[in-house]
């Protein structure tokens, strides 16, 4: 989810368009040839009684060498690729504090595909996220959010569009959306995809992206950070605009069961939504503005409060299995549970991870089911703004 983009603009203005992605251009024709001059032989002016000297013998020299032709781009060396991100021992963190140069917005992946939106480029990984190397997308396209159902199906949130891949990012296709909006997150099973995104769009396809129909309308929502499903229950999460007409948001949290047909508001005590998950003992969490976690254990019927992690703002939520679960927040807050949030530790803290003062913010989580787990956000911002993607074996 494309949660950044809020922490520099309220939300009654329009954010700022991002960088856009760094596309390759064709070479230039080189100029039209010219007609040679004829040559002519110019006399060597010479002193008065003084007999030019004799030429020398011309050493007749070997012609060049021709020069051997560049290496495809998969043969680079690593210190040409976008990123390399060493690995390590199982349990320990690799990478460098901003180490890229762009902001880390979401990654996503299955298998050995990884990707990452990085602000103003978007990264694939072939290799379980060791090497990076740069997607080229359509112009004029920012990846603000990627998610997929397969390595053979990928989509892309931007602004004011929608991108879809089915051959693992090889090709990308623009899809047309019925509004424009800042594209943050998207969710999918066997039948429907959702994309949700600014000014409370809620998209629902029922044939993979080709056409979108817009949702709940008239439910007030200012801005959706993500959406999320279980089965026929899928919640979108993120902020509503309050009823008695004020500038501060108000938490939203809205759900469907019947494919988005009708969408309820739910009731949650809690600050502006910004992550949800599930985990495999079927309770849910949810994540707020205000550093704490939430959780249901009716299927997101009724809310408690689980833990507070402090005043900072959370931004990141990733479950896996049963009981893990990882947040990532505003000042490199950073935590990691095992057993469904009883008990949690900050591993990058304690590997000393963050190696240079600065506000740090995490942006996004996501864990491989094979093991691997990627952290991604903003890095130090002097002498000039940079990102930062860990990863864990």
């Amino acid at each position: 989810m494309h949660r950044s983009l809020t922490r520099s603009f309220s939300w009654a203005v329009a954010p700022a368009a991002l960088l856009a992605v760094a596309c390759g251009g064709g070479r230039s024709p080189g100029p039209a040839p010219v007609e040679s001059a004829p040559v002519v032989d110019v006399p060597i002016p010479t002193t008065t009684g003084v007999k030019p000297p004799a030429p020398a013998a011309l050493e007749e020299k070997p012609a060049a060498p021709e020069p051997s032709p560049a290496p495809p781009p998969e043969a680079k060396a690593y210190r040409e690729m976008a990123l390399v991100l060493l690995d390590g021992p199982p349990g320990t963190w690799t990478g460098e504090h901003g180490n890229y140069h762009s902001p880390v917005r979401e990654v996503w992946g299955a298998g050995d595909l990884v990707f990452a939106a990085a602000g103003d480029e978007f990264l694939q990984s072939n290799d379980r996220g060791l090497t990076w190397r740069i997607v080229k997308l359509p112009p004029t396209t920012q990846a603000l959010s990627v998610w997929g159902t397969s390595p053979d199906e990928v989509f892309v949130g931007s602004k004011n569009v929608i991108l879809r891949s089915t051959d693992r990012g090889v090709t990308w296709k623009t899809t047309v959306v019925p509004a424009n909006a800042y594209y943050n997150g998207f969710w999918a099973d066997e039948k429907d995809v959702y994309a949700v995104g600014s000014d409370g769009v809620i998209l629902h396809s029922t044939n993979r992206g080709e056409t979108w129909e817009r949702q709940g309308e008239t439910l007030g929502l200012r801005w959706l950070y993500g959406v999320w499903g279980k089965g026929r229950d899928v919640w979108a999460f993120g902020e509503a605009a309050p009823k008695d007409g004020s500038w501060q948001s108000t938490t939203a949290l809205v759900h469907t069961q019947d494919r988005g047909k009708s969408w309820t508001l739910m009731n949650i005590n809690a600050a502006p939504l910004r992550g949800i998950c599930g985990t495999g003992d079927g309770v849910m969490h949810i994540i707020d503005s205000s550093g704490s976690i939430h959780q249901s254990k009716d299927r997101g019927k009724t809310w408690a409060k689980a833990h507070s992690f402090g005043s900072m703002e959370l931004s990141a939520l990733a479950c896996r299995g049963k009981s893990e679960i990882f947040v990532g927040g505003r000042n490199r807050t950073f935590q990691h549970s095992e057993d469904g949030g009883k008990t949690w530790t900050d591993e990058l803290s304690a590997q000393n991870m963050w190696t240079k003062l600065a506000y740090s913010m995490v942006d996004t989580i996501f864990a491989l089911p094979s093991g691997e787990v990627f952290v991604g956000g903003e890095g130090v911002y002097s002498p000039r703004p940079t990102g930062t993607l860990f990863r864990r074996r």
